[in-house]
């Protein structure tokens, strides 16, 4: 067997077993009043300051509904004009139209009349045949 010299033998180190360890009560935080009344306070006006946002996106969105409705109503006012002036536009035309028609009657009739007259000379001095060429002359005449 081989001797090695001391610093390389390997020395059996002996376990011992370790401390127990003693589970104590954490310590308790040292108390600041005014640290604590402030923490408090904060949160409390975080709290407040959350309710008062919430509130706020609820009346904003309303809000954002009821101009979105405007638009729409005064889309439709824009429409409901619209509609408006050609009807009136059309209706100035069917008067300018009727006002055409009257005259176009007033002077048929006037013509009528006149040819009345003719058959009525034609027919004193001519009969059944001179009524109609007289007619047919005032007819003409015009």
């Amino acid at each position: 067997m081989i001797r090695r010299p001391a610093r390389f033998v390997r020395r059996r180190v002996i376990r011992r077993p370790a401390r127990p360890v003693v589970r104590r009560a954490p310590t308790p935080a040292p108390q600041f009043p005014r640290v604590r009344a402030a923490i408090a306070n904060t949160q409390a006006a975080i709290k407040d300051e959350r309710a008062q946002l919430k509130k706020l996106k609820a009346q904003d969105a309303a809000l954002r509904r009821q101009i979105a409705m405007l638009q729409k109503l005064k889309a439709r006012e824009a429409a409901l004009i619209a509609e408006k002036q050609r009807l009136d536009n059309q209706l100035a035309a069917e008067r300018r139209t009727h006002k055409q028609l009257v005259a176009q009657r007033a002077a048929l009739r006037a013509q009528v009349l006149k040819m009345a007259a003719g058959a009525g000379i034609g027919f004193a001095l001519g009969g059944p045949a001179g009524a109609v060429i007289g007619a047919a002359a005032i007819g003409a005449a015009k």
